[in-house]
């Protein structure tokens, strides 16, 4: 097959497969949307194993250290909070996160984005159709739609680009709610710093 060349001048203005420079150009874009989702979502499910094997009493390296936020995260996801021990909240948590990588329903939409995104953007992205289901499904839908042969609609191309880097975006809250829970909120701090001007 191939090559995936285009030459207006010598009026080549589809490939050999059928595409055009719009698709070609989605098909790439959508490629990098969903590397970057990979790196943040693989990142945020390491620190939801680490919590969850906290949780369930590991003999790992790592401790709750904001068991403040703990608590104002599972109130956000619906995890009851009163009366329990941190260590079985923060399991109820972890589980929510771990069902945010693997849903595999059509309609069903990330546990994280439901919580933290305000009520009139999620109308927006139902409506747009472009409310992801979960990390990994986005990042494998787009590279199964961006193969050869397979989706040469650069629109739909790019609607499936969006709802990945929205499942992107809900990735990076995971890893910063859990990273808090775990290492500590970051507070500012007061230092002194030699720039020798």
């Amino acid at each position: 097959m191939g090559p995936c060349k285009l030459d207006p001048a010598a009026r080549i203005e589809r490939t050999i497969c059928g595409c055009t420079a719009d698709t070609l150009v989605a098909r790439s874009l959508v490629r990098w949307i969903a590397g970057g989702c990979a790196a943040h979502a693989e990142h945020a499910f390491h620190v939801v194993e680490v919590a969850h094997l906290v949780a369930t009493g590991a003999d790992v390296p790592y401790r709750i250290t904001d068991v403040e936020k703990l608590k104002v995260v599972a109130k956000k996801l619906g995890v009851p909070v009163e009366d329990r021990d941190p260590k079985e909240i923060l399991k109820d948590v972890a589980e929510k996160a771990l069902e945010d990588y693997t849903r595999t329903e059509e309609h069903g939409t990330l546990n994280f984005l439901k919580a933290y995104a305000p009520k009139k953007r999620i109308e927006v992205f139902e409506k747009l159709g472009i409310t992801p289901r979960s990390f990994w499904r986005e990042i494998v839908e787009s590279i199964h739609r961006t193969h050869v042969g397979v989706d040469s609609d650069p629109m739909s191309l790019l609607k499936q680009g969006l709802r990945t880097a929205l499942a992107d975006a809900y990735s990076e809250v995971v890893a910063t709610e859990f990273q808090d829970i775990l290492f500590g909120t970051p507070k500012p701090v007061e230092s002194v710093a030699n720039l020798a001007c």
